[in-house]
């Protein structure tokens, strides 16, 4: 038999999964919240889709990877106070042609509405490590090279409050 990665109930700061650990819930909390995988890898190519079923509002809705055995908290992925040493190295690709890392957002051409598919290739193989992107099946190309060297998952950073949450499905194949 095959195992597959799926969303990790042991590794969320809040929200809730369901459909077999393949859906991600925000919580109506009015933070971001995160949850990574069960997987992890430091080397190899590694493909998987991620469905943006709700984006709850403007720049409420990042996909990508984040560092793994680090503190998990409710917050955003580009905060200033976020803390790479504490929280972990992370890569994403955000709703309104955004793209965050670390501490930091920058404009990056994704296209990312309610639905969309979006493909993510991560490539930590290379002499130049990279994650990029597909949306719909069109190629958005590298958001970012030279990846700071860790153990990463597959992770989501999304925003919910009372008015409404934002919403993941993943597949890793399953």
């Amino acid at each position: 038999g095959s195992n597959f990665c799926t969303l990790n109930p042991l590794d969320i700061s809040n929200g809730t999964l369901s459909e077999g650990n393949t859906k991600f819930t925000a919580a109506a909390s009015g933070d971001f919240m995160q949850v990574r995988s069960t997987f992890a890898a430091s080397t190899g190519k590694w493909y998987w889709e991620v469905t943006a079923t709700t984006v709850s509002e403007n720049e409420a809705w990042i996909a990508g990877i984040l560092e793994i055995n680090k503190a998990n908290i409710s917050t955003n992925w580009y905060t200033g106070g976020w803390d790479n040493a504490v929280n972990g190295n992370c890569y994403g690709v955000q709703d309104q042609d955004k793209k965050v890392t670390g501490g930091s957002q920058s404009s990056f051409t994704s296209g990312i509405t309610d639905g969309s598919v979006v493909g993510i290739h991560l490539d930590l193989d290379s002499g130049t490590t990279t994650i990029a992107i597909s949306v719909d099946g069109s190629d958005k190309g590298t958001m970012y090279s030279s990846l700071t060297a860790a153990e990463y998952s597959p992770a989501l950073n999304l925003y919910g409050d009372p008015a409404a949450v934002s919403v993941a499905d993943v597949n890793f194949g399953q």
